[in-house]
């Protein structure tokens, strides 16, 4: 048994950056990493619509701009990286959410 000074999460992964970041090819077990880019596409886009839905009609709030539509997309794109650094992520979408609420948009 080997014993690996880092955790799991905080190991380098072999391989390119390609066979890293991007979804395999065929449909072998690695298929995870796809996973990971569609959800995080899916919430992305739920979002981003979402907010634009729940900005109509809403007294007192900022309607959604550039600065808004950034923050949502930094929120989710963050989502990429829960599976190696989740604290980091946890912490960094509540910061652009804190951010988002405090200016005001819906």
């Amino acid at each position: 048994m080997e014993h690996h000074a880092w955790p799991p999460w905080a190991r380098r992964r072999p391989g390119t950056v390609r066979e890293r970041w991007l979804p395999p090819q065929g449909g072998d077990a690695g298929s995870r990493s796809g996973l990971l880019w569609l959800s995080t596409l899916a919430v992305t886009v739920f979002v981003l619509v979402g907010s634009g839905f729940a900005g109509h009609d809403q007294p007192g709030r900022v309607p959604l701009d550039g600065f808004a539509r950034a923050l949502l997309v930094v929120g989710a794109a963050l989502l990429l990286f829960r599976h190696r650094c989740p604290r980091t992520v946890a912490l960094g979408t509540a910061v652009t959410t804190a951010v988002y609420l405090a200016a005001g948009y819906p």
